[in-house]
């Protein structure tokens, strides 16, 4: 180093040329794409449990980029909560995609569930929200708050990379068994469109019921109310709500149908993909008074798009009510190799149908029969673009931008240390 500092201009030279680095590595690190967080949220399955009695403890995962490993430990109070076993979620399993799972261990005299976790095998991806685990649990004798914490909760990509992560713990509370209030009942409020099913029966004619899939939940006042389907043949993966009400014990019953429900008058518009009638709670429950924001999760399969000559966009769920079917908003959530994932905001709960309509990429032929398939002319079929075209030239416009602007950056690094290397031997001579 000696020598260098024998002619000023050398070390006028490694000093602007350290800032340009500085300049590019800057811009640089600019242009790197932050990682979305993922979402990791724990709940109980009600707010409010009495003392000796059941719940459910819940991890759910919503992934903003796709991944291909999650763990995490859990902690309750001990004195409160006795965990008796770990059920894996959904969110590995369907679709029938290759995984690894691992429950983790109980320690209930430390209040803790550690070590759950799952990774898939063969490289497949986990893009869409689901649940990871279940905790089947029974309170103590005791009363009080016990929080839901969760620790060590790492995503994976398959560069074996961390995803960033934002956890939402929880918490429950335990109160006297002799305080629990009644369980509602058959209401006075009347049915809510098309049978009078429920959890305590349905006027489906069972000839017609291909697979009945049953879910119980203890339902608590001013709680996230959440059914997760797990069948592979059921296309209904959750129903959620928020309930307004204490209501006990409430069954959600998802019945996927071979033809149009016996309890519909008419047949839906569209070309139908699946037939089912969801039930929630008996006769009666489910209505504006006991609960809100209701919301149907659902999927698609994609080679019945195909061989149909539909896609994603052209999917529609409707809802047989009052003697017509109104169609619900419907949106699309995500996709896999096998299905597309819809969710529908409802009003209520009774027969359904997934249809789709020819649009843009359809035949004219498949217009005219889904023409011919209406009963009536009250249904428009909105004219809208093809939205995976769409979202795939958006994607190659977004790396042709994210190309050019590594380009011009090298560029400018280059033209920056010739401009500085010029600019010194200038000053030399």
């Amino acid at each position: 180093m000696t020598g260098i500092k024998k002619h000023s201009y050398f070390g006028q030279m490694l000093a602007q040329i350290s800032i340009v680095f500085m300049l590019a590595l800057l811009c640089f690190a600019f242009m790197t794409p932050a990682c979305a967080q993922a979402t990791v949220t724990i709940y109980p399955s009600s707010q409010d449990v009495y003392t000796n009695n059941t719940f459910s403890i819940y991890v759910d995962i919503e992934p903003k980029d796709s991944f291909l490993g999650a763990q995490l430990d859990i902690r309750f109070d001990k004195d409160i909560i006795v965990a008796n076993k770990v059920e894996e979620g959904n969110l590995f399993g369907r679709d029938s995609t290759p995984y690894i799972f691992n429950s983790g261990a109980i320690d209930n005299s430390a209040g803790s569930v550690t070590g759950s976790y799952a990774v898939t095998l063969g490289g497949t991806y986990i893009t869409e929200p689901g649940n990871f685990i279940r905790i089947d649990c029974t309170t103590q004798g005791k009363e009080g708050y016990s929080p839901l914490e969760l620790s060590n909760v790492i995503l994976s990509n398959s560069l074996g990379q961390q995803i960033p992560v934002t956890v939402r713990n929880g918490g429950i509370f335990v109160r006297n068994e002799n305080e629990q209030p009644e369980t509602i009942e058959d209401g006075p409020l009347g049915g809510d469109g098309g049978g009078s099913g429920g959890g305590s029966g349905t006027s489906e004619d069972a000839a017609n019921i291909s697979l009945k899939e049953v879910k119980t939940v203890n339902v608590m006042s001013n709680t996230n109310v959440s059914y997760p389907f797990s069948e592979q043949e059921n296309p209904v993966q959750y129903i959620t709500y928020y309930s307004l009400k204490n209501a006990g014990q409430i069954t959600s019953s998802i019945e996927v149908l071979k033809n149009v429900s016996v309890t519909a008058t008419n047949v839906p518009p569209g070309t139908v993909y699946k037939h089912v009638n969801i039930w929630v709670g008996k006769h009666g429950y489910a209505t504006e008074e006991n609960i809100e924001g209701a919301v149907i999760g659902f999927r698609v399969s994609k080679e019945w798009m195909k061989i149909n000559g539909f896609d994603s966009s052209s999917i529609r769920i409707y809802r047989f009510n009052n003697g017509e079917w109104r169609e619900l908003q419907t949106n699309i959530a995500g996709d896999d190799q096998e299905f597309v994932f819809f969710k529908a905001d409802t009003p209520g709960f009774s027969p359904f149908a997934i249809t789709a309509f020819a649009l843009a990429t359809s035949s004219m032929e498949s217009n005219y029969h889904v023409f011919m398939d209406m009963k009536t002319d009250t249904y428009e079929i909105a004219e809208g673009p093809d939205l995976e075209n769409e979202a795939s030239v958006t994607g190659q416009d977004s790396d042709n931008k994210q190309t050019l602007g590594q380009n011009s950056a090298l560029f400018l690094l280059v033209a920056l240390i010739s401009i500085t290397i010029i600019n010194v031997f200038l000053r030399k001579e």
